[in-house]
């Protein structure tokens, strides 16, 4: 299993095919930042095409971390409310909260 690091998207691009090769022969992991701001990955293909499994085959709402990174948190907060309101008046199983 490879390391992670983290490259500015300057060094990223003076040293993409020496990243490449990390990743692909280390199975690296790097994280590219622009402005101080982690904005992409490179990944194995592997740990890629895993990553794009359904959510059926890979664990559920694991799949879906990062999803709604950009979703305003009013929305969300929002539709929580409603998925607590639901399983409160939900008969089919005790909740506890």
């Amino acid at each position: 299993m490879g390391r992670v690091t983290v490259v500015g998207l300057s060094d990223a691009k003076a040293k993409l095919s020496s990243i490449i090769d990390d990743v692909v022969h280390k199975g690296d992991t790097v994280l590219i930042q622009r402005r101080g701001r982690k904005v992409a990955a490179i990944v194995p293909f592997e740990k890629f095409r895993k990553g794009r499994v359904s959510k059926k085959e890979n664990g559920g709402l694991l799949a879906a971390v990062g999803a709604l990174a950009d979703v305003d948190s009013e929305i969300i907060n929002k539709f929580v409310e409603h998925v607590y309101e639901a399983r409160t008046k939900a008969v089919d199983r005790k909740v506890d909260f």
